[in-house]
């Protein structure tokens, strides 16, 4: 069986051919990154032709989608040859079977469900047959859920982040502040020392210079006569 080298368990594998269900490819997302796993095919996916192997950061990604899409060259292919089949039934049984049977998977290989996303402004798409939409539709809601949860990761580390320059900022305010204060603190009693002599007393309990018409001391809050 030819599989992905991509770890993962079952839920993460689905065939990529109608026609060789047996020929696996991997879809696997995490917090991170979407891994591709896939392998290349020839022949209407009969023969495997190398791997198209890739892991996309989800921050790339946007606008995923699933749709269902139909290849009417296989499609017409098919109708065709189970009309040849149910012609041979005369002739040969067996022959005109296995023609048919041909035929019907022709048919329904040419049904397609396709993921679609966008990443870095490049449209890709990777379709597998119709009985792996469901796999292909639980992957895409996958990716949305991961895309959903690191935006809401960045959103919270980002109000962290606010916060502690916040607080950080108001911390440096009071600083400053105390910081002003005891700069302009000591400007009373210069501006009590620089009094013109004339104008001036002295405080009976301290002997600080004030001003002659002061009623208190500046240095000791003594009532002055």
């Amino acid at each position: 069986m030819v599989e992905s080298n991509i770890t993962a368990n079952e839920n993460d594998k689905f065939s990529v051919s109608l026609l060789a269900f047996w020929v696996k490819g991997v879809l696997k997302v995490d917090n991170r990154f979407v891994h591709i796993d896939l392998p290349n095919t020839v022949l209407w996916g009969l023969i495997p032709a190398g791997k198209n192997m890739q892991n996309v950061p989800l921050t790339g990604i946007t606008n995923v989608a699933v749709s269902n899409s139909y290849k009417l060259g296989a499609m017409f292919l098919g109708i065709v040859l189970a009309f040849l089949g149910f012609g041979m039934f005369s002739s040969s049984f067996l022959g005109g079977l296995i023609i048919l049977l041909i035929g019907v998977l022709c048919f329904l290989s040419g049904i397609k469900t396709s993921l679609t996303f966008e990443k870095s402004g490049i449209m890709q798409t990777i379709a597998v047959p119709f009985f792996e939409s469901t796999k292909i539709r639980d992957f895409a809601n996958q990716i949305n859920n991961s895309i959903a949860q690191r935006q809401d990761d960045t959103n919270v580390r980002m109000n962290t982040d606010r916060q502690i320059n916040a607080t950080q900022m108001s911390s440096q305010a009071i600083t400053n502040a105390i910081r002003s204060q005891n700069t302009t603190a000591p400007v009373t009693n210069s501006v009590a020392n620089n009094v013109q002599p004339g104008n001036t007393k002295f405080c009976s309990n301290c002997g600080n210079k004030v001003t002659a018409d002061s009623k208190f001391c500046t240095n000791c809050g003594a009532k002055l006569n």
